[in-house]
Formats: C-alpha cells, structure tokens, sequence
C-alpha cells in the first residue's frame, strides 16, 4: 500500500498534474455550459384518463416547463418538442367533482441533451364524472300534427325501454328518451310502420333509433235522442195509407264530435219505407233514420229497431177516422233526400 502511494506522488509526477489540471478544466466548462436554462410557456398538458369510466369537462391544461443543458441545443428546442402527460386516477366517485392533479418534472418528456428542472403550476384542477349505466328507460314517442276529425291512432315502440350510459349528473335527470317527430296529417288513414331515431342527449351512449307502429282507426261520439216521432214513408200515388201512427223512437248516433254538436232533434228524421207494398195488411219493418245537414254522422241503435204498421186501402180510412200521421221527409229538399239505410261516412 504504501509502494502505491509512493508510486502515485513520486512516479510521472509532473504529467499526472497536467491530466487533472485539464480534467478539472473541462469539468468547470461543462458545468458552466449546464446552468443555461430556457423556459417554454403554454406547454399542453395530455391527460390519460379511461373514457369509459370517466368524462372531463372541457378544460384545457397548460404549464411552463424551465429545461437546462447546453446552450447551442436550448436554442434548438421548440414548444412542440415537449410533452406532459398526467394519467388521472380512476378510483373516482361518481358526481360532478373536483381532482386535483399534481404535475412533477417526471411527468415531462424533454429533447436529448436537455433536463427539466421545473414545471409551473406544480398543481391543477379539473373537473370531472362517472360514467354510470341506467336500466330499462323507457322510450316516449312524440308526434307532429293530428289526423282528420274522426280517427284517431295508437301506437307501439320496439324496443320499448333502453339501457343508457352516461354522466351521472346527466342520467339522474332522465326518466325517459325520446323519438323524433312522427308526422301525423288528414291524409293518413292507414296504418305505418318506420324507424325513428332517438333525440341525442349530450355524452350519452344508448340506442340511436327505434322501431315505431302505428295503427289509425276511426273515432267517434256518441249523442243520443229520445222519444223522436217517426214517419211513413208511402209510394206517390199509392191508394195505401196508414191506419195508426207509429210509436215513438230513440236513436243514437256516432260521428265526429263537431258533427254531432251541430246537430238538434229537429235535424233527425226516423221513418219506415213501405214504398214496395202494394196491398193492405199488417207489416213489420226496419226503422231507418235520415239525418239532415251532417256528413260522417252515422245512426247506429234504433229502439225499437223493428216497427209494425197496418196499411189500409183509402176508403176504409175514410169509414175509420184516424189521427193525421206525422209528414214523412220530403225526397225533393235542396241537397238532401231519405236514405233507406243508415247514414254512412
């Protein structure tokens, strides 16, 4: 030990003093080179994060990162040639919250030749939320215009309820998902069947259309008359009448609710046809109904539905006096005449 020693002082003294003399030189000079420091500002910050679980809102994050090396090569560094990236925790609880994010020099990438020696702010803030699922939401399906007077329409929806994922302070809001408008007018009679898509909700992942039917059937009132005097309609000419009036009648009638709300007693005309007889006799007939200035009115119950009539020949109405019989309906009214059968459509 002690021969090394001596070796290392006495041996080529004088040469080994001129290698550290210039080691300690250029160490000095690198050093020197080393302390240039260059900052770069509005640094964007990438942030890692499971989209399936979270979402961010939309807030950029910058910071300034302050790199040191030589000074030839800090000159050469553009903002592009740095990046930050920050993974952002997963274990968060579902509502809209607050993170905080601590931003260290490990968390920057920096060109060769470079070193970071600081990242300001050290601290941000986001703002976040869970990604949550919602089961079974139901499916409304909105309609645009309205049928003719006198129908109406039903409708069904496949799928009728949906799974949904989205925000949790989005979802807690939503009771149900609705369809685009389906277009209803007067010149819809039958039924149709279309896919509709569903209105978008903003992040929210779940069907984008459904399959709607819709079925159009004919709606109607009802308004009923009582007690209405009911007529005879005879052939012109014909040498029958008849020998007792007939009983009274109620009917009920079905059509569009304006139809009917236009129309009184006055405008409801029960008879019975005998046109077609030519003898006297006892007959039994259907109770017909004429109704008088109303389109798509339509008589439906009749009681009695049947009604009796005797017809004699004139001169035995002459020998048996009679009360007079209610006038039936005239077929010659301006723009009307008896029907036989029920109004229809």
């Amino acid at each position: 030990m002690k021969r090394w020693f001596h070796r290392l002082f006495r041996v080529d003294l004088a040469r080994k003093l001129v290698a550290a003399f210039f080691a300690v030189l250029i160490w000095f000079a690198v050093r020197t080179q080393l302390r240039n420091f260059t900052t770069l500002y509005n640094i964007p910050v990438k942030l890692h994060y499971d989209p399936s679980a979270l979402v961010l809102e939309d807030t950029v994050l910058t910071v300034d990162v302050t790199l040191r090396g030589v000074e030839k090569r800090l000159q050469r560094v553009k903002t592009t040639d740095v990046e930050v990236n920050v993974t952002v925790p997963s274990n968060l609880a579902a509502g809209m919250f607050f993170c905080q994010l601590r931003i260290t020099p490990d968390d920057v990438y920096a060109p060769f030749g470079t070193h970071v020696v600081d990242v300001a702010p050290a601290r941000q803030q986001i703002q976040y939320d869970r990604i949550i699922a919602k089961r079974n939401v139901p499916i409304r399906v909105r309609f645009d215009g309205r049928l003719r007077e006198g129908y109406r329409n039903t409708h069904s929806v496949l799928p009728s309820r949906v799974d949904v994922l989205g925000p949790s302070r989005i979802l807690k809001d939503v009771h149900e998902l609705v369809t685009e408008p389906v277009k209803l007018d007067n010149t819809i009679t039958q039924d149709f069947e279309m896919d509709v898509k569903l209105l978008p909700l903003p992040k929210v992942l779940t069907n984008t259309e459904v399959h709607v039917a819709v079925e159009i059937e004919k709606h109607s009132s009802e308004q009923a008359f009582r007690d209405l005097p009911m007529s005879v309609l005879t052939a012109p000419n014909c040498d029958l009448c008849v020998k007792d009036l007939p009983p009274h009648v109620s009917v009920t009638l079905h059509g569009p609710k304006l139809a009917l709300e236009a129309i009184d007693q006055q405008s409801v005309h029960p008879f019975i046809d005998v046109t077609a007889i030519t003898s006297p006799g006892t007959y039994r007939r259907p109770v017909q109904v004429w109704v008088s200035g109303a389109a798509g009115v339509v008589a439906e119950d009749m009681q009695p539905s049947v009604a009796e009539v005797v017809l004699v020949t004139r001169k035995e109405a002459v020998s048996a006096p009679r009360k007079k019989p209610v006038p039936a309906p005239s077929p010659s009214s301006p723009g009307t005449s008896p029907q036989k059968k029920a109004a229809t459509p």
